[in-house]
C-alpha cells in the first residue's frame, strides 16, 4: 500500500513504528497483524479533519521490525 496523505491508504511514521489509517480499515489491518503475530496497540481515539474520513493510529511493539511490518501491510489491497 503506497504512502499517501489522502484516501484509504496507510501512512507510516518516519521511524516505521506507527501507522495512521482510516478507521474504516482498522479491522482488516488488525486481522493481518494478528494473523502474523505482530505486537501492536491501537490508539483509543480516532480523529477527523474537515470532511476527511476518521483516522486512527496503530503503534508497533519495540521488538517488531518496521520494514517487515511495512511489507506485510503494503500487501493489503
Amino acid at each position: 500500500m503506497a504512502e499517501t496523505a489522502r484516501g484509504d491508504r496507510l501512512i507510516f511514521s518516519p521511524s516505521g513504528m506507527s501507522v495512521s489509517l482510516p478507521y474504516a480499515r482498522l479491522a482488516e489491518v488488525r486481522d493481518r497483524l494478528d494473523a502474523h503475530g505482530v505486537r501492536y496497540w491501537v490508539s483509543p481515539v480516532a480523529i477527523t479533519l474537515g470532511n476527511d474520513p476518521e483516522v486512527t493510529f496503530v503503534y508497533f511493539g519495540q521488538k517488531e521490525d518496521p520494514a517487515a511490518v511495512r511489507q506485510l501491510l503494503d500487501s493489503l489491497p
